[in-house]
């Protein structure tokens, strides 16, 4: 029982760590999608 006080938080950290890793994926996919969007219509004259 007592590792879990030691394995916990070690995890915990990891797992934040990795959301925010991906948060921070989408955020950059979401912004390139949305300037490519944007390119193309501008070039098609829209």
């Amino acid at each position: 029982m007592w590792y879990a006080a030691i394995v916990d938080p070690i995890l915990l950290l990891i797992v934040l760590g990795y959301y925010k890793w991906v948060c921070k994926l989408e955020k950059r996919a979401v912004s390139k999608q949305g300037t490519n969007g944007v390119n193309q219509l501008n070039q098609k004259g829209g």
